[in-house]
């Protein structure tokens, strides 16, 4: 069999519109092709279009989609019938019969005159319908509108504008607090690339942004993967960085026996005890380069030689400062985080407010809210029921684009093909997904 009667038999067998079927395909397979040969199978087969839900992740891909599916039904009004008993032959309906041809030239009214038109839309569409139809199950403002991606940009930078000029007029605030040390750490490019960095992935981390329980429980998770306990602080690994002021003694008596420049380390390491004290982070410049890696040597051949103990007693005092560096490293950067964390925080709680204010929502609101209203909601059930009851088909385009958010939207759906009524009732449930890894343009989801 060649290749190209492969790829049509693969085709063929992906339309199916009698299987659930996962397609991963290369660009320029004809993926969008396979998907509009689906729904057209269904409609051959008897499917009410309006049971039938194509959901894709942009509008452009929504319209491809939709034109597609006209184009091909309006040329079947016009064909005679030895052309559209080919194009079926292609669908796999063979030798139709009268009846049948009639009903593939009907399907292009049939479609056009769906109630509502057909459902070939992309997920944010859906998920705002949904939200309209059941706002008081969602628990929302009913009447909402929807912010698009300009306005809720706008939106979100008032915000952040509002949020940055009260943190400066009150730096005793916490988000004052936390402006102070960001800033402190970062010019302003990188300040505000990264503030926008984190406001643009607020759909995920939203759970961290609470100022109580979110930001513990992100510090815990950060404190676990860095292996550091609870109680490490600063001050408990400073001091646990004591120097052994007696050994350190002996050290600069037996450097000031060497060269001139070992009697230079030896009368260094002797004023650092004098006035900092005996402790590691003091001898930072004795023990460690200035790349914080620790030095070769602290003392000349012949004096290592004379003095053994000098190689094993600074190698584990090497070991206890970068080991401690380490460590406050691990601290400040855990800092650092919750600092962001608190000051966009405080940023998303401003647009939530505007937005409350306002009766309005923007994308990200609407795949939350909606997966809220399908999976936590007390009538998450009533609404899946009416759902339920008019969809019968659901196929899904650009599957590499879509969020965790959005297949827990998607899964919420379709766990009730294949449970209850949904699993043994005499109709037909299927689901179709289609997608390629190597075309996505939102990987970061």
């Amino acid at each position: 069999m060649s290749f190209n009667a492969q790829a049509s038999l693969r085709q063929l067998q992906a339309s199916d519109p009698a299987t659930t079927v996962w397609v991963n395909a290369n660009a320029g397979s004809g993926k969008t092709h396979v998907l509009v040969d689906r729904v057209i199978r269904l409609m051959l087969g008897g499917t009410d279009p309006s049971r039938i839900m194509c959901l894709t992740f942009t509008k452009a891909a929504a319209a491809e989609m939709a034109n597609r599916l006209f184009e091909r039904l309006s040329t079947w009004i016009v064909i005679d019938d030895g052309q559209l008993t080919g194009l079926l032959a292609k669908l796999d309906v063979n030798n139709p019969h009268a009846t049948t041809l009639e009903r593939a030239r009907q399907l292009f009214t049939r479609a056009l005159e769906t109630p509502g038109g057909l459902k070939i839309q992309t997920i944010h569409a859906f998920c705002e319908r949904l939200l309209q139809l059941f706002p008081v199950e969602a628990g929302i403002v009913p009447h909402f509108t929807t912010l698009d991606e300009r306005q809720a940009k706008e939106t979100l930078q008032q915000a952040r504008d509002a949020v940055l000029s009260r943190a400066q007029a009150d730096e005793a605030a916490d988000f004052g607090i936390a402006l102070g040390d960001i800033a402190s750490r970062l010019q302003a490019d990188a300040f505000y690339a990264l503030l926008n960095t984190l406001l643009a992935k607020r759909s995920s981390l939203h759970g961290s942004f609470d100022p109580e329980t979110g930001l513990m429980s992100t510090e815990a998770l950060l404190r676990h993967q860095l292996g550091l306990a609870p109680g490490v602080t600063a001050e408990t690994v400073r001091a646990t960085c004591t120097a052994d002021a007696a050994r350190y003694g002996e050290l600069v008596a037996a450097l000031a026996t060497g060269t001139k420049a070992e009697g230079e380390r030896a009368a260094e390491i002797r004023n650092v005890l004098r006035d900092a004290g005996s402790n590691l982070f003091s001898l930072e410049k004795i023990l460690l380069t200035v790349e914080r890696e620790p030095r070769k040597t602290v003392a000349n051949k012949p004096t290592m030689q004379r003095f053994p103990w000098i190689e094993d007693f600074i190698k584990a005092d090497q070991k206890r400062l970068c080991d401690a560096l380490g460590r406050l490293g691990d601290l400040d950067c855990i800092a650092a985080t919750l600092s962001a964390l608190r000051l966009a925080g405080a940023i998303v709680s401003e647009y939530e407010a505007v937005k409350r204010r306002q009766g309005c929502y923007d994308f990200d609101d609407l795949i939350i809210k909606t997966s809220e209203l399908l999976q936590e909601r007390p009538d998450a059930a009533w609404v899946l029921y009416k759902l339920d009851g008019g969809i019968e088909h659901l196929l899904v385009d650009e599957a590499q684009d879509t969020s965790p958010a959005q297949w827990d939207i998607i899964r919420a759906l379709t766990d009730e093909f294949f449970a209850g009524e949904g699993r043994h009732g005499s109709k037909s449930r299927t689901v179709f997904v289609v997608g390629d890894r190597k075309q996505s343009i939102y990987s970061f989801q």
